[in-house]
């Protein structure tokens, strides 16, 4: 029986953008096109196929006057496959899979399943080789009313002291990162103001968790573990808001 979810349900989740990733290392010369072994299966749902090149422009020490010298080569990293609306997309390389979505987010156990499913897809290629990492990263924006002050709903903000900045701010960002202790987890966490009108602030509170312990591509394990990454991320975003923000979702 699944653990009932012990975190608030908010009615207008704020999240634009959710990413799944989990990272590897192949071998330099692993033929990337053995990710194309499912592509009609993906393709009934993320129709459209983008091949992701790396580019290189080599010029000679001594260039030829009048004479194109350069060279130009490319080379397929992988590929990703994205969706008729263009909100839900995979992206695998030969070091990183990539599940993300700026769908409305219908809750936490819908948008991993739908991850884990396409990361299945891919088992009997990558079950023999070490993850270096994996990463839960949700990005939320908060429209907040233009004349208040931030406090009232962020417990964490950049500050000035009074009269430091004597003209309205357009933009600013703060980042910073965290590690949990006795793990080997990180987190990087940005709060920004984004977008400024008239009415209201957009304001950008962006977590990323990231865990970089060694293990198998065990999808069991891999959900284990993402579930464990969410449970830090969300103690990071009800940690630093205030009540008045949560009344607003």
């Amino acid at each position: 029986m699944m653990e009932k979810d012990k975190w608030i349900k908010l009615n207008n989740s704020p999240i634009v953008l959710a990413i799944l990733q989990i990272q590897f290392e192949l071998p330099e010369d692993y033929d990337v096109k053995n990710f194309l072994i499912n592509e009609k299966i993906i393709k009934k749902e993320l129709p459209f196929r983008r091949d992701d090149f790396s580019g290189n422009i080599n010029l000679p020490s001594i260039p030829v006057v009048g004479i194109s010298t350069a060279q130009i080569s490319s080379a397929i990293l992988g590929f990703s496959f994205i969706n008729k609306d263009t909100q839900r997309m995979i992206s695998i390389s030969r070091n990183s899979f990539i599940y993300s979505s700026e769908a409305k987010y219908e809750g936490w156990e819908d948008y991993k399943k739908e991850g884990l499913k396409y990361f299945s897809l891919f088992s009997n290629i990558l079950s023999s080789i070490n993850l270096s990492r994996l990463s839960v990263r949700f990005v939320n924006k908060i429209n907040l009313p233009v004349d208040d002050n931030l406090l009232n709903y962020f417990k964490i903000t950049i500050s000035a002291q009074e009269g430091a900045v004597k003209y309205p701010t357009n933009f600013f960002s703060l980042k910073f990162s965290n590690s949990i202790p006795d793990t080997k987890i990180a987190t990087n966490v940005g709060l920004s103001l984004e977008e400024r009108n008239h009415e209201s602030l957009g304001y950008v509170f962006d977590i990323d968790v990231l865990d970089h312990e060694i293990r198998k591509y065990d999808l069991d394990i891999i959900s284990e573990s993402f579930d464990k990454l969410r449970e830090i991320k969300n103690d990071i975003f009800f940690s630093c808001t205030t009540d008045k923000t949560i009344s607003m979702l």
